[in-house]
């Protein structure tokens, strides 16, 4: 049986096209000889619920000046995540990194204990070889969808009391001469 698909989900697949939209028509320039200033990158997170002065609908934007926050969702939200790197003399890899700690504890003696998950949501390298003169583009965009629940570690049995969720989601940019930038981070709790 097909059941309805809510509306979270195409909105993030709508996302997802226009970042893959803007993939397909880059701007290239000519790879210089060298490049001393590393790539800008930015962030944008989706589906969050409306708190603090969010207006519902708006995705909730960090680059790498400005400006970590934190917002309160529920284990299964599903967030949409949209990143993009730039550099005026090419961009090579653009990145979104998630983090989740899950916090548990023993309830007859107390001790606790902190499991981590690290790992990737969306990437985008350019295929490009590196050599001065080849073009190569001056944005990459990459998108994904990010939830808590989905990437929870969960607990050991020596601590199996499930007593906090939380994670972080950035974005990082490497141009072609190694030089990176990494957003500020979107901090997530329960």
């Amino acid at each position: 049986m097909l059941r309805a698909i809510p509306v979270r989900y195409w909105r993030g697949a709508l996302y997802l096209l226009a970042a893959l939209a803007g993939a397909c028509q880059q701007e290239t320039v000519s790879l210089p000889a060298s490049d001393s200033t590393p790539p800008s990158a930015v962030l944008d997170v989706f589906n969050l619920p409306p708190q603090g002065g969010s207006t519902p609908g708006n995705p909730e934007t960090v680059t790498s000046t400005c400006c970590s926050k934190q917002f309160k969702v529920r284990p299964g939200t599903v967030l949409t995540l949209s990143a993009a790197g730039s550099d005026p003399e090419g961009v090579r890899i653009i990145t979104i990194f998630f983090e989740v700690v899950r916090g548990c504890e023993d309830p007859q003696s107390e001790i606790g204990q902190q499991r981590r998950a690290f790992g990737v949501v969306a990437r985008n390298a350019s295929a490009i070889s590196a050599s001065p003169g080849v073009q190569v583009p001056v944005k990459l965009n990459t998108a994904g969808n990010f939830s808590l629940a989905e990437n929870d570690p969960g607990c050991l049995p020596e601590a199996p009391q499930e007593v906090s969720l939380a994670g972080e989601v950035w974005a990082t940019a490497v141009n072609f001469f190694g030089l990176d930038v990494e957003t500020k981070r979107v901090e997530l709790v329960t």
